[in-house]
């Protein structure tokens, strides 16, 4: 207060925060929201409406169109990787399903015949040249699954923005892989995602707590799990199994297939029944709950 009873204004405070701010990082922007927005601009709202009227393809059944978009963007098994740390994609056109190739190499196993490197999955050598991963090349995921489609219309992008998530298989090689690609997506995709593949040999696929907690909290509408287990030492894979088996048996999974094979260019092939026991012991596991 001044002596005359007025208050005095405090000084003006020099900006410094354009000598003392830091720049900021020209960080690749994700999508905060997957579906249409609720408030939609009537001038907008009214080109929705003459589109949905107007357009033949918006005026069939919502379950006619929901198969279009199915066979559109689902329906294929997606070989997940990482480069530069961005999510990239090559279609499988391997002839058979992840799922029924499991179930091919256990038939295989139940037989007790002799498997021979050509009609299981021992290494990851065999298994991109099984699923003809060394023929393509990676691509942007929008690019693989001609997601362009969901630009075409608000409608459109309403009613399909999940299909590629939850229509999909995506097999992927470490969970380090699947935690990466996690990342790179929100929430509402991930929670899609109905069905995924593991090819890993055991001793490399062992989560951390806050890969677990990543799994956990971004795979809730998981239903069936593939495992391609390929086993180096079975002695000394236990632990690892054990680790690995605790984290996904947390998922809300209702079916998994597991098919365990040996590396053959390093131990003898061990018997069928072997595998077999241990492959339907972690099915069970991983569907005990947490």
């Amino acid at each position: 207060m001044a002596s005359g009873g007025r208050t005095q204004k405090a000084p003006a405070k020099t900006d410094t925060s354009s000598k003392n701010s830091k720049p900021k990082l020209n960080r690749a922007s994700r999508p905060r929201k997957v579906l249409a927005a609720k408030k939609v601009d009537p001038k907008l709202d009214r080109i929705y409406r003459e589109n949905a009227t107007n357009s033949p393809l918006l005026r069939l059944p919502p379950e006619l169109r929901n198969r279009i978009w199915v066979m559109v963007l689902g329906g294929r098994v997606l070989h997940m990787f990482d480069r530069s740390r961005k999510p990239r994609v090559i279609i499988c056109n391997h002839s058979l399903g992840d799922k029924a190739d499991a179930q091919r190499i256990k038939a295989i196993q139940r037989a007790n015949c002799e498997v021979s490197s050509e009609d299981i999955v021992t290494y990851e050598g065999e298994y991109k040249q099984r699923h003809g991963l060394l023929k393509k090349t990676c691509t942007a995921i929008d690019d693989a699954l001609s997601l362009q489609l969901l630009q075409t219309s608000r409608s459109i992008h309403q009613e399909a923005a999940l299909i590629p998530y939850k229509h999909n298989v995506f097999s992927f090689q470490s969970v380090f892989n699947l935690s990466n690609f996690l990342k790179e997506i929100v929430l509402a995709q991930s929670s899609a995602i109905e069905n995924i593949t593991m090819v890993d040999t055991v001793g490399r696929m062992l989560p951390s707590k806050t890969v677990a907690k990543l799994l956990e909290t971004k795979l809730r509408g998981l239903k069936h799990m593939t495992w391609f287990l390929h086993l180096y030492d079975s002695q000394r894979a236990r632990a690892g199994l054990d680790e690995t088996v605790t984290v996904f048996k947390k998922l809300p999974l209702q079916t998994s297939t597991v098919a365990v094979t040996q590396w053959v260019l390093h131990y003898p092939v061990e018997s069928a029944t072997l595998c077999l026991e241990l492959a339907t012991e972690l099915e069970q596991k991983l569907l005990a709950g947490s």
